[in-house]
């Protein structure tokens, strides 16, 4: 007698060999377009929990520097005698975008021969060559597996922490001294500049970081109304809003420091002090963060604060240092226009999904991308998202308005 197993087990199996992409018919047949589509109009397959990677894809790759670099400079067009090496993987020349599609799909690769760097370069290049209407990642999900072993499970991950870690192992791979130099991943970079001013003698202490994306706080007297916290399991009033260029004056607002814990450097003794940042250089690509989880003594709640966000002409020189104002004033500012936001819908952390919206060039439109499907949307619909989560503002450098367009 064989004990049939519980029919509970029995679906735990079904849906783990759903996600095995060898046997699922879906991936064996990808879909052609039938329609005309632009190149970037193309979903991403949900492989089990992986809306966090889907979205940061796309908001990638609707990044003009970061999709110029992987699609048309990673890999040569023609083949050469001396291969290029990344992450020990050889590489002569680039492939079809056909055989682009078979190497998105691979389930097994040996270890030796993965690169997360060429697996962006082959999925890049069929999101963006208009033929089909989904892709499938897996061949990229082995690799952040492999390169990532954090996200090496099925469960709920943070998008954020997701592009940190991806953007550490991209820069690492492309560190090689095989490789010439590459600077996709500075475009991201910018200069922090931090004060801190001593109230007794005057003297200035000044640090520089460098930075990658910046973390916003929502304003505190956004938070709370009539001391009811917005916290969205516990909201009793109507959702408070507050607008970017809010949250941007917070970050870069003088903060008092704890009295008499600053040692002075000037005067050489403990006095009061405030502390300043300012942003010293402008990155390419900002990456603006909005710190939408809270911990509370159970989890890590979800701040549901909305926050208004200019689509165009998002002036940063009001958050740069004096000499780096200075700079940008005398070179036609420094202005961002927004290309492509990751947004969490749920109530925490731990429960929710991630969709992305990204600008489009070759379609002129804004375009929702919710794994698989993709569905067009208006400048309204982008104003009127409830909880963005990160932003991507890229530096435009022509003579437009220097004001934020909010309607």
């Amino acid at each position: 007698f064989v004990e049939k197993p519980p029919a509970k087990r029995k679906r735990l199996d079904l849906r783990r060999s759903q996600l095995l992409i060898s046997r699922d018919q879906r991936v064996a047949q990808p879909k052609p377009c039938t329609s005309t589509r632009a190149p970037g109009e193309t979903g991403l397959r949900n492989l089990g929990n992986t809306c966090f990677m889907n979205s940061v894809v796309q908001a990638l790759i609707h990044t003009d520097p970061f999709r110029k670099f992987f699609i048309h400079e990673l890999v040569p067009k023609s083949r050469s005698r001396a291969p290029i090496t990344v992450a020990n993987v050889p590489v002569f020349s680039r492939v079809d975008t056909v055989d682009c599609l078979e190497l998105t799909r691979r389930t097994k690769v040996e270890p030796s021969k993965i690169s997360l760097c060429l697996e962006l370069h082959n999925l890049f290049r069929v999101l963006w060559s208009a033929k089909w209407t989904v892709a499938t990642p897996a061949a990229l999900l082995r690799a952040v597996w492999k390169y990532i072993p954090a996200f090496k499970n099925y469960q709920q991950q943070d998008a954020q922490e997701f592009l940190v870690l991806l953007r550490d192992h991209i820069e690492s791979e492309l560190s090689s001294p095989d490789l010439p130099p590459y600077d996709v991943t500075t475009s991201f970079d910018g200069v922090q500049l931090s004060t801190v001013k001593c109230l007794s003698c005057g003297h200035l202490s000044p640090t520089t970081t460098k930075f990658s994306d910046l973390a916003l706080d929502i304003p505190v007297t956004h938070l709370a109304k009539s001391g009811v916290t917005n916290i969205s399991r516990r909201r009793r009033e109507p959702i408070p809003e507050t607008t970017l260029l809010e949250c941007l004056t917070s970050f870069t607002q003088p903060e008092a420091l704890p009295s008499g814990c600053y040692q002075c450097d000037g005067c050489n003794k403990r006095t009061d002090a405030i502390k300043q940042v300012y942003i010293e250089e402008c990155p390419q690509v900002m990456v603006l963060v909005l710190k939408r989880f809270s911990w509370t003594t159970e989890e890590r709640a979800k701040i549901d604060t909305r926050v208004l966000l200019p689509l165009r002409n998002l002036d940063m020189t009001t958050f740069l240092s004096p000499s780096s104002k200075r700079r940008a004033e005398a070179s036609g500012g420094a202005m961002y226009n927004l290309r492509s936001l990751v947004v969490h819908h749920g109530s925490s952390l731990r429960i929710g999904h991630y969709t992305a919206y990204c600008f489009n060039d070759e379609k002129d439109s804004w375009l929702h991308f919710n794994d698989t499907k993709v569905s067009v949307c208006s400048p309204q619909d982008i104003r009127e998202i409830p909880t963005p989560y990160l932003l991507f503002y890229e530096r435009v450098y022509d003579d437009g308005s220097a004001q934020p367009m909010y309607n």
